[in-house]
């Protein structure tokens, strides 16, 4: 009877998942555009101007894009050595 009774909220959480919508700055990093605006809508309400709120999404998003030009090789340098020993 436990096991059902914790396992409930999962059930129930996982059921939620369907009717979430897409996160728009997920869709803006896709390049899905159209997608990205229907979100914001579903997620502002009908009658609220969202072009504003679109374009300041997909600018950051191709600012992050650019400015990301990071790899796994960086953690690994002299100045992150005493962070990385410290965690382990």
């Amino acid at each position: 009877m436990m096991a059902l009774l914790g396992a409930l909220p999962c059930v129930i959480q996982g059921i939620g998942l369907f009717f979430i919508p897409e996160s728009p700055r997920w869709l803006a990093k896709v390049g899905a555009d159209k997608e990205l605006e229907n979100s914001l809508l579903r997620l502002r309400g009908k009658d609220v101007d969202i072009s504003l709120e679109a374009s300041e999404i997909q600018v950051m998003t191709k600012m992050l894009e650019s400015d990301s030009k990071s790899s796994f090789s960086d953690l690994f340098q002299r100045k992150y050595r005493r962070t990385l020993v410290v965690q382990c």
